[in-house]
C-alpha cells in the first residue's frame, strides 16, 4: 500500500515536472493507470510570463478536479473568524464564499452548494462570449451598435456613474468596458441585441453555464459554478491569452467599491464584477436583496480568488458583510504569506 502510493506520487511529480519542462509552449495531457485500475487524468497548463493578470504559472490537476483536500494553512482560522465575526452576529443573512488559491489549486468556501441569483454578475459571460465572437470573426470590433431606450424593473442601489447614450452609435469595445466597469445595463442590452442567438448558446454551452427556463426563478446559481469563469480567465483556458488579459484588465478598472474592495488594500489590484438583486419572496411575500462580488486578488505572495454571495433584507449590511468577509480572509493569508 505504501509502496503503491510512493510510486503515484512519484509518477505525478514526474509528469508534472516534464509537462513544466515541456508544456511551456502548448497545453499537454497525460493518464496514468494505477495498479488497482484507478485512473489519475493530469491537464497540465503552462503560460509566460509577459502578461500582468493571466497566469505564468503551471497548473496540474487531478481527474480534472481542484485539489479540494490539499492543506490550506489560512482555512480554518479564516473560517473560525468568519463564523465569530460576521455569521454569528448576523444570523438573518445568508453567505456563501469562495476561496482558491491561483498558484497551486486548494479551496475552501462556505454554503458553496446554495444557490443565488447572479443578476449583474452575468455581464461577465456576455463579455467573454463577444470576446469568443470577435476572435472567430475579428470585423465584429468595428460593428456598429446602437443603444436603445431601457426599462429597469427596479431602480439598482448602486447605479453606475454613467451609462452609454441612447441613439448614438458605439463599437463593441466601448460597449464592452461600460458594461463591465460601470456595470452598465443600457449597454448589456445593446450588446445582446446585437449579438446572436446561436453565438451566445454556443459559447455559454461550452462555459457549462446551464439557465433555468423560467426566467422567473431567482436563484439558479451556485457561488462555485460563477468563480469558474474568473479561473477561466486566468488560466487562459478558454479565451485566447491576449483575450483573457483584456478581460482581467477591464475586470480590474470596475468602479464597485462596496464589495471585496472594502477589506484589501488600496495598492492591491482586484480584477472583480458585482451584482445586486432585489424582489419580493412570492412564499413569504417579504422583499429579499442579493448582493455578490467575485473576483482575482492579485496579491504578489499568494494571488487569489475570492467570490462572496450574501442574501437578506438590507443592502447595506450585506455590502459590509462581503467587506468584513474579505477583511478577514485577506489578513490571514497575509499572515501565513506575508509579502
Amino acid at each position: 500500500m505504501r509502496k503503491s502510493f510512493l510510486k503515484s506520487f512519484l509518477l505525478l511529480a514526474l509528469v508534472c515536472g516534464v509537462s513544466f519542462t515541456v508544456g511551456y509552449f502548448f497545453d499537454e495531457f497525460a493518464r496514468i493507470k494505477l495498479s488497482d485500475g484507478t485512473t489519475w487524468d493530469f491537464a497540465v497548463r503552462q503560460y509566460g510570463g509577459e502578461y500582468t493578470y493571466i497566469s505564468p504559472l503551471l497548473e496540474c490537476e487531478i481527474n480534472n478536479t481542484t485539489d479540494r483536500h490539499k492543506y490550506i494553512p489560512f482555512e480554518i482560522p479564516t473560517l473560525q473568524r468568519i463564523k465569530k465575526e460576521v455569521q454569528e452576529k448576523n444570523p438573518d443573512v445568508t453567505l456563501a464564499l469562495y476561496v482558491r488559491s491561483l498558484n497551486n489549486g486548494p479551496w475552501f468556501g462556505i454554503n458553496e452548494w446554495i444557490e443565488f441569483s447572479p443578476a449583474s454578475l452575468m455581464k461577465l459571460p456576455v463579455f467573454m462570449t463577444y470576446l469568443k465572437w470577435i476572435e472567430k470573426n475579428p470585423a465584429i470590433i468595428e460593428q456598429d451598435i446602437i443603444p436603445s431606450k431601457l426599462e429597469l424593473p427596479y431602480d439598482p442601489t448602486y447605479p453606475p456613474s454613467s451609462t452609454v447614450e441612447i441613439g448614438k452609435v458605439y463599437k463593441p469595445k466601448e460597449l464592452l468596458e461600460s458594461m463591465i466597469i460601470k456595470s452598465d445595463n443600457v449597454a448589456l442590452q445593446a450588446l445582446l441585441l446585437a449579438l446572436p442567438e446561436t453565438i451566445n448558446n454556443t459559447v455559454m454551452s461550452e462555459l457549462w453555464l446551464h439557465f433555468p427556463e423560467n426566467w422567473d426563478v431567482n436563484d439558479f446559481m451556485t457561488i462555485q459554478q460563477y468563480a469558474s469563469l474568473f479561473r477561466i480567465l486566468y488560466n487562459a483556458a478558454y479565451l485566447s491569452r491576449d483575450s483573457s488579459e483584456y478581460a482581467l484588465s477591464v475586470l480590474a478598472q470596475s468602479e464597485f467599491n462596496d464589495g471585496i474592495r472594502q477589506g484589501i488594500p488600496k495598492e492591491i489590484v482586484i480584477a472583480h464584477k458585482f451584482g445586486e438583486r432585489g424582489y419580493i419572496d412570492e412564499k413569504t411575500k417579504k422583499e429579499v436583496k442579493q448582493l455578490h462580488d467575485c473576483g482575482i486578488v492579485y496579491y504578489k505572495a499568494y494571488p487569489y480568488l475570492m467570490c462572496t454571495m450574501t442574501r437578506g433584507d438590507d443592502f447595506k449590511k450585506l455590502s459590509s458583510i462581503i467587506g468584513q468577509t474579505a477583511k478577514i480572509v485577506h489578513e490571514e493569508i497575509s499572515k501565513a504569506f506575508p509579502q
